[in-house]
């Protein structure tokens, strides 16, 4: 058993435990004066004894105070043990610590439910010139207000390869309009109906048929309508869902180079 460590004379608890002590010792003679002072006539034996019984508690308690503040710090905490923790198989993952990485999920099994598919990219601007309905009622089609593309429209031959940008719509039903973007799953600006290869262009290259460059179809695309937003070498493409649009775009970029077929 390690000895008693007697605090040092100044310390701060040992102060405290002395100024305790003066008051209770100075409050014990207080209260023994004011008994002897309080009649003539001798106080009754067992009032006496009881005063003095009293008065040896205080004094009792103040030397078990300072006898409890010889001792060393720790031996003053009896430390109470907390409850069992119960870990198993099917707790164990419950009971980590917080700052413990969340678990994975195993790769190539995505959450369908959170699956989120970015918008897809469109110049092929509705501006309410035809009368294919509002914008919420075709979700196929984006503004490309901010895109960035020539406005020029060269006159292109047969052979010509020229820097061109790109971006896809695409429509979910059997609706539209002829002219100017209406006709995102109906009759395009030629009257044809939309097909895989038809694609918006600007009004001066209507009925062009020209290639891309490292396009995985290998298809030759058609400018078989127009758009109040595709102008220049831009070419809009139709898809028929967006996640074949977004596939597609994947693989050719933004910008291209295309091949006039005719």
């Amino acid at each position: 058993m390690a000895a008693p460590q007697v605090l040092k004379p100044g310390h701060p608890d040992q102060l405290v435990v002395a100024a305790a002590a003066a008051l209770l010792l100075a409050a014990a003679t207080v209260w023994q004066a004011t008994l002897s002072a309080a009649g003539t006539t001798p106080a009754p034996r067992s009032e006496t004894v009881g005063a003095t019984s009293s008065f040896e508690a205080v004094q009792s308690v103040a030397l078990r105070i300072s006898e409890r503040d010889a001792l060393p710090r720790d031996s003053r905490v009896t430390p109470v043990p907390g409850p069992a923790v119960i870990r198993s198989a099917a707790t164990a993952g419950l009971l980590e610590s917080p700052a413990s990485p969340p678990p994975r999920v195993a790769a190539g099994a995505p959450d369908a439910s959170v699956a989120v598919f970015p918008k897809p990219f469109s110049p092929t601007l509705f501006d309410g010139a035809s009368g294919a309905g509002a914008l919420g009622q075709s979700p196929g089609r984006e503004s490309l207000a901010t895109a960035a593309h020539s406005t020029a429209t060269p006159e292109l031959q047969p052979g010509d390869r020229v820097v061109a940008t790109v971006s896809f719509y695409y429509c979910t039903a059997d609706s539209g309009h002829p002219g100017d973007g209406g006709a995102w799953c109906g009759a395009m600006r030629d009257g044809t109906v939309v097909y895989p290869g038809a694609a918006a262009c600007d009004y001066e290259y209507l009925g062009q048929q020209f290639r891309i460059e490292g396009d995985p179809t290998g298809r030759v695309y058609t400018c078989n309508d127009t758009g109040s937003a595709v102008h220049g070498l831009h070419r809009d493409i139709w898809f028929r869902t967006n996640a074949e649009g977004w596939s597609w775009q994947r693989d050719v970029g933004r910008r291209v180079v295309i091949e006039i077929v005719n």
